[in-house]
C-alpha cells in the first residue's frame, strides 16, 4: 500500500534498528536510531542494484519525493543511470560554480534586495530555495532549456499554487534577463513558456464611481459602529491611500504643523516615500482618532496585540457600512474619482495625479 502523510507521521518513529516504509515503485522511507529519515529509491540498472537518495523529512515532503521518483524512473525507462546523471550534475556545477543557475541568481537578488522592502527580499529567496534550485539551482545557466523550467513550474501547478507557479516563472525570467546582460547567458527560456500556465478566474469587486460617492460617504459619516472604523474609512477617503498603508500608520509619520504624511519607504510598494498633504478634514478626523489611539505607536492598533496593526481584512472588508454593496471596492476608491473633470478645461487647477504615483 502507498504510504500517507498520516502513516509517516504515525510510523516513522525511531526504533533500535533502522527501518522502512515503502511507498512503491522502489520509493522508500528509511528511518534512522537517531530520528532521521531519509527518503531512498532502489532500482536496478544493468543488472545492478542501486540506491538514489532524494532527502531528508521534513525538508522533502511525500510528495516532493514521489515527483524525483517519477523524474528518476523516466530516465530509466529511456536507458539512463539517474545516479549517473546527478554525479555529472554535481561535477559540473562544481567545476563551473560561478555559471549555475543558483549562483546567478543569488547574485541577481542580491543586486536587487536593496530596491525592495526585507520582507518580499526574503519571499524572493526563500521561494527560489525551494521551489527552484533543487531542481535545475546546480545545472549550468546556459544548459537549461523551456521543458526543463515547465517541469519546475509544473510541479508548483500541481499543488494548484498557481499564483506561486506564476511568480516563480517570472523571477526566473528576471535571473536570465540579468544573465543575459553581464554576456553568461544568451536566451531567456523562461521567455518561451508565457501563457503556458493556468490562471485562477478571478471577479473583482467594481470600483466605487463618482455618483455613489456622496451616498457613500454620507453612510460613512452615519455609521454607527465602531467610531475607529468610520474614522478608518474617512481617512482613506480624504487619502486615497492603499488600505495596507492606512493599516500600518504611526503617528510619528504624521508632521502636523506641515500637514503632511510621510509614508517611509519600508512600507510603499515602490519602495519610495510617499508624502501625502493633508486637507483640514483629514486634520479633523486624525484630532478625533488620536483621542482615542494617541497612546498607542499605531493609529489603528490591533485591539488583541495594540503593537500589532489590524488584519487586512478589518479596513479591506468587514467594516463597509451597512446598506453598501458588497460587491463595491469601498476600502480603496478607484482613481478616476480623484480625478477632477474641470481640470481638461483650467489647466491652473491641481493635478491630483502625483499624489496616486505610490
Amino acid at each position: 500500500m502507498p504510504l500517507t502523510d498520516r502513516q509517516i507521521q504515525a510510523k516513522a518513529k525511531p526504533a533500535d534498528q533502522p527501518f522502512k516504509l515503502f511507498d512503491g515503485h522502489g520509493l522508500y522511507l528509511l528511518v534512522k536510531p537517531n530520528g532521521g529519515r531519509y527518503w531512498r529509491m532502489q532500482y536496478r540498472f544493468q543488472n545492478k542494484a542501486q540506491t538514489l537518495s532524494f532527502g531528508v523529512v521534513p525538508d522533502v515532503s511525500l510528495r516532493e519525493a514521489r515527483d524525483k521518483q517519477a523524474d528518476a524512473r523516466k530516465l530509466l525507462r529511456n536507458g539512463i543511470d539517474p545516479s549517473q546523471v546527478r554525479r555529472e550534475l554535481i561535477s559540473r556545477a562544481r567545476t563551473q560554480p560561478s555559471d549555475s543557475f543558483e549562483a546567478i541568481a543569488r547574485e541577481w537578488h542580491t543586486q536587487l534586495k536593496g530596491r525592495w522592502t526585507a520582507r518580499y527580499s526574503e519571499s524572493v529567496l526563500r521561494s527560489l530555495e525551494k521551489e527552484v534550485f533543487p531542481h535545475i539551482g546546480k545545472l549550468p545557466i546556459q544548459d537549461i532549456n523551456p521543458p526543463m523550467v515547465l517541469t519546475v513550474v509544473r510541479r508548483i501547478e500541481q499543488r494548484d499554487a498557481l499564483s506561486v507557479a506564476a511568480r516563480t516563472l517570472q523571477w526566473v525570467g528576471a535571473v536570465y534577463r540579468y544573465a543575459i546582460r553581464t554576456s553568461r547567458a544568451d536566451r531567456d527560456p523562461a521567455a518561451d513558456l508565457v501563457g503556458s500556465i493556468r490562471t485562477r478566474r478571478t471577479t473583482h469587486r467594481a470600483a466605487l464611481s463618482r455618483a455613489e460617492l456622496p451616498e457613500f460617504l454620507a453612510k460613512v459619516n452615519a455609521y454607527q459602529g465602531h467610531a475607529i472604523t468610520r474614522l478608518a474609512l474617512q481617512l482613506l477617503m480624504l487619502t486615497f491611500v492603499r488600505s495596507g498603508e492606512l493599516r500600518g500608520a504611526r503617528w510619528d509619520e504624521f508632521d502636523f504643523t506641515r500637514a503632511e504624511w510621510r509614508i517611509p519607504p519600508s512600507r510603499m510598494k515602490m519602495s519610495t516615500e510617499h508624502v501625502v498633504p493633508l486637507s483640514w478634514q483629514a486634520i479633523e478626523v486624525l484630532d478625533e482618532l488620536r483621542r482615542l489611539t494617541g497612546r498607542y505607536e499605531l493609529l489603528f492598533p490591533n485591539q488583541k496585540r495594540p503593537v500589532e496593526a489590524h488584519e487586512r481584512e478589518h479596513v479591506a472588508v468587514c467594516h463597509v457600512p451597512h446598506g453598501l454593496s458588497p460587491h463595491v471596492d469601498a476600502a480603496r476608491p478607484s482613481r478616476h474619482v480623484c480625478h477632477d473633470p474641470k481640470r481638461d478645461e483650467f489647466s491652473s487647477r491641481p493635478d491630483p495625479a502625483p499624489a496616486l504615483t505610490h
